[in-house]
């Protein structure tokens, strides 16, 4: 009886087999990851899907072509020999062999290092003992900061520079993890951001060629309409990393354990701070009054200080041995990744005075940033930190700003980040609302609120929100994650925590709209350059035809604030009763457009193409 049915078992496969074997194989969802199918970046939808109509403009727009010409280089002179070398396991080489191009080749010079710290008040820096080194002896540098000098007989200096050690002051067990702090992963994953002051997204775009490439083949998520909500970079970046909403006199100390890194800190991980203010940063003020110091494992202010007043060339961003100085920070914010990548760590770099003052400046650090990105992502930092690039605000000192699209620009900063890489895997929902917001309107807030929610691993399958309706500020006054909520497509400025003087959301111009219907010329050359447009650059495409039910063209402007370049309530009480006028107009029409019919596939022939 096990016989036949064993043998009936075969003829039905037979059969079964013969039957079916024209088809391919059925791949299900079941033998997928869950964040394998989820759509690329850019796949959601486009950004003008959204309410707020935001002002698209050209990176070469006419009235700001003599301020844009990217500095490549900014040629540093080097006028100090390279004399001293820092391994990132803190050995220290010295030689005097690279003075052969000097007349001290044959000077009897002696080399010393010591300890560099900030003085008590937190105000200067300070020096600690000398050690003297031996030329071409290695040895092993204690102290996080440190200085090396160089003298001859006759006391006259040769050399002097700074370092940052970080292979100092935390010995890494045998999993590359530092004593005393968590272990980077999935659940406890790193945080590094780069806040690059002054530069807007378009800047960003202009200026970065070869940064942006690499962002792009590394699955970075840009955000297109980021709105910034205040005047200055020390009030846009504070919001980044407390939240709060801050005047230009509030003391630190009152956003004391508001800060990312206090969420970072709670779950393990060691936090360095790296800037080169001179005078008031996000986390620091050269005042006695505001007695804010930092409380992390890193904090680089003594060695920027020194750097300001000994080593960066006087009104200069060029360090006296040829480097610029902001490569020498963005080097630093890059090696603490490097040596800690194992370890939970938070690291915020802010810099500040290559773009401060220029909007062309920025070209300089293109190739700098993308090989210090290169080389990250070389020793697997990318695999447990996520890296965001950032700014806090356009370029709002230079004459740029003076400009229609300056004034545009200086309210769009630039923002990009990457999750680590099997974060998806974990979190496949909060990326994908990552994605889906690239093209929402968002501000420091909704930054914040999605910063915190990673710094403190707060956020959940629980904690996401299904229906826009039920969007509320979960954070008081921090915005909306960009982690937890797809953002809906009506979101407007007020929504958002921006003040309208900074809105750029554009108001309809409903007398000049009335202006252009289906008969006039500028609706049909509109319709005519948007076809032509469409067919010659879609090739998926065969058919553009005007939409039924939109037949004319919007008209949009920005508001006069923006138009009168306002920063604040005061001035926009001066100033509002004087008319302004809109240089430029964005146009608005809508099109359909059809892709190739396709022919239908006779069913005994369908078979083979059943997936």
């Amino acid at each position: 009886m096990t016989a036949l049915i064993i043998i009936l078992l075969l003829i039905v496969s037979y059969i079964y087999w013969r039957n079916t074997r024209s088809l391919s194989y059925i791949q299900t969802l079941d033998g997928l990851h869950k964040f394998d199918v989820i759509m690329p970046t850019k796949g959601f939808h486009d950004v003008l899907g959204n309410v707020c109509k935001w002002p698209i403009m050209s990176l070469n727009e006419s009235d700001i072509a003599e301020y844009v010409n990217g500095t490549k280089n900014l040629n540093c002179q080097e006028k100090m020999p390279p004399l001293a070398y820092l391994s990132p396991d803190g050995t220290l080489t010295l030689s005097h062999s690279i003075f052969s191009n000097d007349s001290a080749v044959n000077e009897e010079i002696a080399c010393y290092y010591s300890e560099l710290s900030l003085n008590e008040d937190g105000l200067q820096y300070q020096f600690g003992q000398e050690y003297q080194i031996s030329p071409n002896a290695p040895v092993i540098v204690p102290f996080p900061q440190f200085i090396v000098s160089c003298r001859n007989a006759t006391f006259h200096t040769k050399y002097l520079k700074a370092f940052v050690n970080f292979a100092s002051k935390y010995e890494l067990n045998d999993r590359g993890v530092a004593r005393g702090f968590e272990e980077a992963t999935m659940d406890n994953p790193s945080l590094a951001i780069l806040l690059i002051s002054s530069v807007s997204y378009n800047q960003f775009m202009r200026h970065m060629p070869m940064t942006l490439r690499f962002l792009e083949e590394n699955d970075f998520i840009t955000s297109t309409m980021f709105n910034k909500v205040a005047d200055t970079s020390f009030q846009n970046s504070l919001t980044i990393l407390t939240g709060e909403t801050v005047q230009p006199n509030d003391s630190l100390e009152s956003l004391e354990g508001t800060y990312l890194w206090s969420a970072m800190k709670e779950r393990g991980c060691m936090v360095m701070l790296n800037d080169d203010i001179q005078y008031d940063g996000p986390f620091y003020r050269r005042s006695r009054a505001d007695k804010f110091r930092p409380n992390v494992e890193y904090f680089t202010r003594a060695y920027h200080l020194f750097n300001h007043h000994k080593h960066i060339e006087e009104h200069s961003m060029c360090m006296k041995d040829g480097k610029m100085s902001a490569e020498e920070y963005i080097n630093i914010w890059k090696e603490y990744s490097v040596r800690f990548r194992s370890t939970c760590h938070f690291s915020f770099s802010y810099i500040n005075g290559l773009t401060q003052k220029s909007t062309q400046n920025l070209a300089a650090i293109d190739q700098v940033l993308r090989t210090n990105l290169e080389q990250m992502k070389a020793n697997g930092v990318f695999e447990k930190t996520s890296i965001v690039i950032m700014s806090d605000t356009g370029n709002r000192v230079s004459r740029i700003a003076n400009t229609f699209t300056g004034k545009v620009e200086e309210r769009n900063p630039f923002f990009t980040i990457r999750m680590p890489t099997k974060f998806g895997r974990f979190y496949p929902r909060q990326v994908l609302n990552m994605q889906f917001n690239a093209n929402r309107l968002i501000s420091n807030y909704d930054i914040h609120a999605m910063l915190f929610d990673y710094a403190s691993m707060t956020f959940g399958a629980e904690d996401l929100v299904e229906d826009p309706e039920e969007q509320v500020l979960s954070y008081g006054n921090r915005g909306l994650s960009l982690f937890r909520y797809s953002l809906p497509v009506f979101r407007s400025c007020a929504d958002s925590g921006i003040p309208a003087y900074f809105c750029l959301c554009m108001d309809e111009k409903e007398a000049r709209s009335s202006l252009f219907s289906e008969n006039s010329d500028t609706y049909n050359s509109l319709y005519s350059q948007i076809r032509e447009e469409l067919l010659t650059n879609q090739t998926c495409l065969s058919e553009v035809v005007k939409h039924d039910n939109w037949k004319w063209v919007t008209v949009f402007t920005l508001n006069p604030m923006v138009l009168r370049g306002i920063r604040n309530e005061r001035e926009w009480l001066e100033a509002r009763t004087k008319p302004v006028e809109s240089p430029v107009e964005f146009m608005e029409v809508g099109v359909m457009a059809f892709a190739p019919r396709v022919k239908s596939i006779p069913m005994d022939r369908a078979v083979s193409f059943l997936v």
